[in-house]
């Protein structure tokens, strides 16, 4: 069975992740993942170990759209103060 760093089960992560009502089709964000022994994706700071399809699946989640949001908006709010 998969494991994430932090031991607990993939699939426990990924019933968290698919229960949610949010599934975005095509998977955004995946520039973020980067490929190790698994995935590491730098906008939610975790890693997976598995599979393409583990990666997939969490660019689909909610979680992860969010987290891409605030990073963009930081982007954005630090790239506003340093034009003033």
């Amino acid at each position: 069975m998969d494991k994430d760093i932090d031991g607990k089960d993939a699939k426990i992560k990924s019933t968290e992740e698919s229960s949610l009502s949010f599934l975005c089709v095509p998977p955004i964000g995946m520039e973020f993942l980067v490929p190790k022994t698994g995935f590491f994706c730098k906008a939610c700071n975790r890693f997976y170990s598995g599979t393409n399809e583990a990666e997939i699946n969490h660019c689909r989640t909610e979680k992860h759209y969010m987290n891409l949001q605030v990073g963009i908006n930081l982007i954005e709010f630090t790239y506003q103060q340093q034009t003033l």
